[in-house]
């Protein structure tokens, strides 16, 4: 019975009041805001930059097209296989398990 009476006492002064919580909550929610904000922000910029990437792909496809006669037919196949290939390479540059998860 003491002992019970000792730590209600105890856990009276432990108490908190309730703008303590209000401000953990706001906190939270300002650093939750703050996370998602940049991770958008990093989105945003991996698409454009695959924007770029496809334009410039496209790009030098319309180029290979245009010039075929010059370049010829064996490099022409070798530059549409490089650039059908390219994303690959690319995925498995920046996740190298990537690969590796799909042949097993």
């Amino acid at each position: 019975v003491l002992l019970r009476n000792g730590f209600v006492k105890v856990a009276a002064n432990m108490c908190m009041s309730g703008k303590a919580h209000s401000f953990l909550a706001s906190g939270l929610g300002l650093l939750l805001a703050f996370r998602t904000n940049s991770a958008y922000q990093r989105f945003s910029e991996g698409c454009k930059i695959w924007e770029e990437i496809l334009s410039v792909s496209r790009d030098l496809s319309r180029m290979t097209s245009l010039y075929k006669r010059d370049i010829g037919t064996d490099r022409k196949k070798r530059i549409y296989r490089l650039l059908s290939a390219f994303p690959y390479l690319l995925r498995h540059h920046i996740q190298p398990q990537c690969l590796e998860c799909k042949e097993q």
